[in-house]
């Protein structure tokens, strides 16, 4: 079966939960394939289990959809464990996708003299192992909650993205619960895919407006965990969210 990432728009449901309770909602929702991106597994599960557990059970379990690792802030530490982490996802975990945090870490770009003995700087250690790997990187930009950028900026956050784009990376977390930031990175990335978390809890607390105004900024695919997983019927919620994006999609 063909693991990639599916064409925009999609959904992607954020498994952040534990591992019985994640096996049960994805088997609901495996086969909707024109509605779902892929699974993103949290590393709630990764500290619970491992890799090697986890990916049984996944495949156990018959999980089809593409799979797409969170370590929540992996990928942003020295250039050799970064490679590191990135062969443990692709070996033990044997995931399709992977995001990570390189911001703040460094890229080889800047201040060589303070990377001797490194042949790359983080960011292109994430990047190129993930490419080694037949792993898709994907990197956050900004995170969604308020002050997410008091320690770096803006203009740091969109040069991240100028300089994964040039080492070839083609997806990026940015915020659904900020469009006027959706708006930038749009027009940074071009022809890139933009994944987006918070919309519902996040922004008004209706998801289906705060998905559809999140795809007219600039998404293309959206990150919904609170907002399937806490209604009555994750599958039918999971389709007419699908129906709204990709409305907003093709108007866009």
């Amino acid at each position: 079966m063909d693991k990639r990432l599916k064409n925009p728009p999609g959904i992607v449901p954020a498994m952040d939960m534990p591992l019985g309770k994640a096996l049960m909602e994805m088997y609901q929702l495996n086969n909707l394939t024109n509605e779902i991106t892929g699974f993103k597994i949290g590393s709630e599960i990764r500290d619970g289990y491992g890799y090697s557990t986890m990916r049984r059970v996944l495949d156990e379990a018959d999980i089809r959809m593409p799979t797409i690792f969170d370590g929540q802030k992996d990928g942003c530490d020295v250039p050799d464990f970064i490679v590191g982490q990135v062969e443990r996802v692709a070996k033990d975990g044997k995931f399709d996708s992977y995001i990570g945090s390189p911001l703040g870490a460094g890229s080889n770009v800047i201040n060589l003299d303070l990377n001797e003995g490194y042949k790359q700087g983080s960011l292109e250690a994430f990047v190129n192992t993930c490419y080694e790997q037949n792993i898709v990187p994907i990197i956050v930009l900004e995170m969604t909650q308020p002050g997410a950028i008091r320690y770096s900026s803006h203009e740091q956050c969109e040069e991240l993205a100028r300089d994964a784009i040039d080492l070839g990376v083609r997806y990026f977390v940015a915020p659904a619960n900020k469009p006027e930031r959706l708006e930038v990175y749009r027009k940074i990335i071009d022809d890139g895919e933009i994944v987006s978390p918070g919309a519902g809890p996040q922004k008004t607390g209706n998801v289906f407006k705060d998905a559809e105004s999140a795809i007219s900024s600039g998404a293309d695919h959206l990150v919904i965990g609170r907002g399937i997983f806490n209604s009555d019927n994750p599958e039918q919620i999971t389709k007419e969210l699908y129906g709204g994006i990709l409305e907003a999609y093709d108007a866009r």
